[in-house]
């Protein structure tokens, strides 16, 4: 209980003399979330399109690579700005926090200068080992950066129909190989923040990582899990109670558009806070550990030549916060104005409605015929003799 105390209390104190990390950070996230992201996403739609590319494969490499050379190296370019951005945040807001953390807040011009210094000496291995942790948070959600690039890859026919006839056995090897990674991941979730911070090497980097989650690694867990369940509940407490308030508002009174506008703009803050709240928490416990650490040697900054951060003023703060608010309140309108409503398309699965027959059967398909869906859908398989059978599995043991 002791340690719960001590915990809330150093990060309800680190979040206080945060302004400085709530006017750059928010800045920064703006101006990667709303603009530079979408604006490689645009970018990497437009290219699609514009060549009508389909989807990127095995099998339509050579075709690109024949045809559209150029087209190929701009998605390939653009998948790894995108990657650059994602190491670009990570690094501004480690030092953000690093350096508030000492009590030391740098102005946003400082923390870009020190960001873009170690993006210029980033090294092959360091860039893979970012892939690996890009990678392995983007089923977390949120945290992974999404693109048009990554609706467009499919998988061989082949490795999908395989996964299919496999499903349960392909979901636990995944389970389990993802929860190795993870453990994997953990005990090196210090590398990163030593090469940043310390000017390791990555190697150097990777082991002190190892050794130093040894016996942190259940104290680091339980901090972690302690903030995503915090947050959890926060954001399931806020969206249920607005979206009671909602439903209460469109069953007493006429004006459920006027309030579905407001109160999806709340929901929008809710998520920005929960994005700011869990960025800063988890980057003050990495920050916070390593600090705690005998063998840390703080970087030798000469701080007379960086820029000391100057708080926000209060009323410019809240000046900023009304427009954006109003800017978004007025994009929803316009959103939930253009939203057609129309009457859903009914597909009877397998052919069966309210379980009134065997599934792929003649008798399902008769009598749902009555109910008039817009579709039934069936499973069709081609047997070995080149004959279509009617059947769900893509073999009889199943």
């Amino acid at each position: 209980m002791q340690y719960f105390k001590q915990l809330f209390s150093n990060t309800f104190a680190f979040l206080k003399q945060s302004q400085a990390y709530f006017r750059s950070v928010l800045l920064m996230h703006g101006f990667l979330l709303l603009i530079c992201l979408p604006l490689l996403s645009k970018a990497s739609y437009f290219i699609l399109v514009h060549y009508q590319i389909q989807f990127l494969a095995l099998s339509n490499l050579p075709v690109l690579i024949h045809q559209h050379p150029l087209v190929l190296l701009a998605l390939v370019g653009i998948a790894l700005l995108i990657l650059l951005l994602a190491f670009f945040e990570f690094t501004f807001l480690l030092l953000s926090v690093y350096f508030i953390q000492i009590k030391r807040p740098l102005a946003l011009q400082a923390l870009l200068k020190m960001t873009v210094a170690q993006i210029t000496h980033l090294r092959i291995g360091t860039i893979f080992f970012f892939l690996y942790y890009y990678i392995l948070i983007i089923p977390l959600g949120g945290l992974g950066y999404h693109s048009d690039l990554l609706t467009k890859f499919k998988l061989p026919a082949f490795i999908l129909d395989y996964i299919v006839t496999n499903r349960r056995l392909i979901a636990v090897l995944g389970l389990l190989i993802y929860l190795s990674l993870l453990y994997i991941g953990l005990r090196l979730i210090f590398t990163l923040p030593n090469i940043i911070l310390q000017q390791m090497s990555l190697k150097k980097a990777l082991h002190t990582s190892w050794r130093f989650t040894h016996h942190q690694l259940v104290t680091l867990v339980g901090r972690l899990l302690l903030i995503v369940g915090g947050l959890v509940g926060f954001t399931t407490v806020s969206f249920f109670l607005l979206i009671q308030l909602q439903a209460f508002i469109e069953t007493h009174t006429s004006v459920g558009f006027q309030s579905v506008v407001i109160l999806m703009t709340f929901l929008q803050v809710v998520v920005l806070i929960n994005l700011v709240l869990s960025t800063v928490t988890i980057f003050f416990v990495l920050v916070d550990a390593l600090l705690s650490d005998s063998q840390f040697n703080q970087p030798a900054i000469n701080y007379s030549s960086l820029k000391l951060s100057v708080p926000l003023n209060g009323g410019l703060l809240l000046l900023v916060a009304m427009v954006t608010l109003m800017g978004t309140g007025f994009y929803n309108w316009n959103y939930l104005r253009a939203v057609s409503i129309q009457q859903p398309i009914s597909i009877s699965h397998r052919g069966v409605s309210q379980k009134n027959g065997v599934q792929n059967s003649l008798t399902a398909l008769n009598q749902t015929h009555h109910l008039k869906p817009n579709y039934v859908e069936m499973d069709v398989q081609l047997t070995k003799d080149h004959q279509f059978v009617v059947f769900h599995d893509f073999q009889l043991a199943h």
